[in-house]
């Protein structure tokens, strides 16, 4: 059977040649001067040993060293490289909410309506009081029209019904609803990202009337108009940009649109000024409470409570409102979908949400992270052990 024979490290061979020297020496001086060969033969092959055991030692460090580089290289950024991308989950109540529609939809179900003003109509059909027929009024784009219920002579509780206002796919839509009134208003603006050349659909609100009104066109004077029987009115309203203000009978007579596509999203005013409008251009979180749920990772990072007024900015959006609805203090919506960026605060106070590949490895792929640590790790020691014995 063969016997297992131990390989002198470096250590060893360097005393057994320190000592083979010395007896070189001894008997040089024994011999007045003659070495034998076979001597410095010995002396010679362990010399060369030494360097090339010496140069494995070497080659082991650099081993070492580009394992812990190259381990380090690839883990050092997952900490501080963010997704391009996350799910999010936000409930939130705001006092303007603005968003750009992906498709087609009719953003107001149903309204109970004491007041409807529109910056600007194209055109307007009425029926004729005590007549079958209609008679047209032929606004010219930007006149303002204004509908309103008699309060001194209407019996209480009457209202305007609203149905329609479909909007077209691109359309961006602010709603802004203040907590200390019942008055609601949309700011329709042209698709952003449409084709330039595209004329846009045109769009109606269709009204229910009954009862003593007060018509308005352009800046004349109210005109009273009473309908006994309940009669209809389509209003064509002008291309964006326009702005409707909707006084509701009730705080709850609005009813909004739910479960529709939007691509942005922003709970901050961004309008820029529209003299047309009277809208002035100011960038203030309209956010009043809220949480904001950052899919796909865990721990305190994860969730967020937003606070009254924290600016909460949101790029590359792309989900669904699930929920729309007026509330007393704003406009309460539920949206789940993607964004390639998220931030809270401005300026020295900005914060990134966007989670870290190792916050996103840690909470979905944890085996595959310590997986790659172990390895990391079993490499090092490995490497380790072996430098240890070459060097007893």
């Amino acid at each position: 059977m063969w016997k297992r024979t131990k390989i002198n490290r470096p250590k060893t061979l360097r005393s057994s040649l320190a000592e083979q020297i010395d007896r070189l020496a001894d008997t040089a001086v024994e011999s007045d001067g003659e070495i034998p060969e076979k001597g410095i033969a010995d002396v010679e092959r362990l010399a060369r040993l030494c360097i090339l055991l010496e140069r494995k030692r070497r080659r082991t460090w650099s081993w070492i060293f580009t394992v812990l580089f190259v381990g380090l290289t690839l883990c050092a950024p997952l900490g501080f490289l963010r997704l391009s991308s996350t799910g999010i989950t936000l409930d939130v109540i705001s006092s303007s909410v603005s968003f750009r529609l992906r498709e087609e939809l009719s953003i107001i179900q149903s309204a109970t309506l004491t007041t409807v003003d529109a910056s600007a109509a194209r055109n307007v059909e009425l029926p004729l009081v005590g007549n079958d027929g209609k008679r047209r009024l032929g606004h010219a784009d930007g006149d303002r029209f204004t509908i309103q219920v008699d309060q001194q002579h209407a019996p209480e509780g009457t209202a305007i019904g609203l149905s329609g206002l479909r909007l077209p796919k691109g359309t961006v839509l602010s709603i802004d609803k203040a907590a200390e009134n019942r008055s609601v208003r949309l700011v329709l603006l042209p698709d952003d990202h449409g084709p330039a050349t595209e004329v846009p659909a045109p769009i109606t609100m269709n009204l229910s009337v009954v009862d003593h009104l007060l018509l308005r066109a352009s800046a004349g004077a109210p005109v009273p108009c009473t309908y006994e029987q309940p009669s209809a009115i389509a209003v064509e309203l002008a291309k964006p940009p326009l702005q409707l203000d909707l006084i509701p009978l009730l705080p709850t007579s609005i009813l909004l649109a739910s479960n529709f596509r939007i691509d942005k999203l922003d709970l901050v005013d961004r309008r820029e000024t529209l003299p047309e409008l009277g809208v002035e251009a100011h960038h203030v979180s309209q956010i009043r409470e809220g949480e904001l749920i950052i899919e796909g990772i865990k721990g305190d990072s994860a969730n967020h409570r937003l606070r009254d007024f924290e600016p909460l900015t949101l790029r590359g959006v792309n989900g669904v409102i699930q929920r729309a609805e007026l509330t007393d203090d704003g406009i309460s919506i539920l949206f789940r979908g993607t964004v390639e960026d998220l931030t809270t605060g401005v300026g020295e106070y900005r914060r990134d949400l966007m989670p870290t590949w190792v916050e996103w490895f840690n909470a979905s792929k944890p085996l595959l992270l310590v997986g790659y640590v172990v390895i990391l790790f079993l490499s090092f020691m490995l490497n380790l052990r072996q430098l240890t014995n070459n060097g007893e």
